[in-house]
């Protein structure tokens, strides 16, 4: 499967899960990746970085980033649904920094907090205190799936308050999401998605090459022309043509993969 994504043309892989570390070869594929010139970010709880993985994940020159949404380590138990792991999380960014990962250069270390009402009020915090300790911060949006509510996500207002003035689109950095138009995501049940959290199924790698479904896949093919097929408010966007909102928040509300993000300042429902 992996030379066949690389004849595709792959550039970058994203680790996630569940907690990608559980997987006992994952630096070992990290390192065939990096033989292979390609780029690879790890997203993490953060809570298995040992010295010894920071260290190899920085010769490997792995893009890490860190879940973290609070630093009170009582609500960070009430949010994760574990005890004992807060302070496993925070030296595991210390090794990283250890070993050498910031926000300035590669390998890179970042800091991920999901912009929701529940962690609205820790944010502000959070963001000094990544910045005092050399992790870019980015917020994650909630998709309404799963435990995760619609009454959890954020006001469009609020969310760009937290971005700040410059960011015309609802991400952080002012950097849109891609992924739908240059990529797909691989779940550990061979399915491939669109996204992780947009769950339309182009194929399964049990049944046929990635090759295969790359081409023949018409939900992907959507999603590769989804800006110049976008409904409401994200089709009208000055910014649509480099933006599309977030996709998955947009059909896990309505339905709809081309409707209007809900979670943008600029949204509107019509």
């Amino acid at each position: 499967m992996l030379n066949d994504a690389v004849d595709l043309g792959l550039t970058k892989v994203e680790f996630t899960g569940g907690e990608p570390l559980l997987y006992p070869e994952l630096l070992d594929l990290a390192a065939e990746l990096k033989e292979k010139k390609i780029t690879t970010l790890l997203v993490t709880n953060g809570s298995l970085i040992t010295k010894k993985i920071a260290e190899k994940l920085a010769s490997l020159k792995t893009m890490v980033a860190v879940s973290l949404s609070t630093l009170s380590e009582h609500q960070f138990n009430h949010l994760s649904g574990t005890k004992g792991n807060y302070p496993k999380v925070i030296e595991g960014i210390d090794h990283l920094k250890d070993a050498g990962f910031s926000s300035r250069s590669a390998p890179l270390l970042a800091l991920q907090s999901l912009a929701s009402k529940d962690t609205l009020a820790e944010l502000p915090a959070l963001q000094a205190w990544a910045e005092a300790n050399d992790c870019l911060f980015i917020l994650n949006r909630p998709i309404p799936v799963g435990a995760m509510s619609q009454a959890s996500m954020l006001s469009g207002v609020e969310l760009k308050t937290l971005l700040g003035p410059d960011s015309k689109v609802p991400f952080s950095l002012d950097s849109a999401c891609n992924r739908l138009t240059v990529g797909c995501y691989i779940g550990s049940d061979a399915i491939v998605r669109p996204c992780p959290c947009i769950d339309l199924q182009a194929g399964s790698l049990r049944e046929e090459k990635l090759s295969t479904i790359w081409h023949n896949a018409e939900v992907l093919a959507e999603c590769r022309k989804i800006n110049n097929n976008l409904k409401g408010s994200c089709g009208e966007c000055a910014e649509n043509i480099r933006c599309y909102g977030c996709r998955a928040v947009a059909f896990a509300v309505s339905g709809d993969i081309a409707a209007p993000d809900p979670g943008c300042h600029r949204y509107q429902n019509n």
